[in-house]
């Protein structure tokens, strides 16, 4: 079976770039899905005293365009559920062979049991101060963050894409 392979480059407005090669899984236009195991990942992110995401664990990736929302699926080496990594980027935009985005520094993780922590704070406020994004990448990051907790607390999160995935 052949493997589709998806270039997906992330921008941080600081200026590194990142291109990553991720199995593809389905592109329907306005969602694109990958697959790729964490490797080189420096240290394990712990949230409320629980590994969520270490070396050689899986993901599943879902790229919604509009409004643009990163899930990420991660599961442990065992295959079991650790939780939802949200990434707060803009809209995707389709370069050759994939897609880039622009990485607006915060992220939420969703825990199975729907508790969330917000990361990144101080380097969100960090490109606030040094001017790194705009205004309207501020208050799309913002209302992103509201979106996907308003999600959590009326139990529309995850959505049914990616819940459907899942089984």
């Amino acid at each position: 079976m052949r493997l589709w392979v998806v270039l997906v480059r992330v921008i941080r407005p600081h200026g590194e770039t990142f291109d990553y090669e991720q199995e593809l899984v389905e592109d329907r236009g306005d969602l694109v899905i990958t697959r790729f195991d964490f490797i080189d990942f420096r240290r394990p992110l712990i949230i409320h005293g629980q590994e969520v995401v270490a070396e050689g664990y899986r993901a599943l990736l879902f790229e919604f365009f509009n409004p643009p929302l990163e899930i990420i699926v991660v599961t442990d080496k065992d295959g079991n559920l650790t939780g939802y990594f949200c990434n707060v980027n803009t809209e995707p935009s389709r370069v050759e062979g994939g897609y880039e985005i622009i990485d607006l520094y915060l992220d939420v993780f969703v825990l199975p049991d729907m508790r969330y922590e917000i990361l990144d704070e101080d380097e969100f406020q960090e490109a606030i101060e040094k001017g790194w994004i705009t205004e309207e990448q501020v208050s799309l990051a913002r209302e992103t963050v509201a979106r996907i907790i308003k999600d959590i607390e009326t139990g529309r999160f995850p959505p049914k894409i990616v819940r459907e995935f899942q089984s």
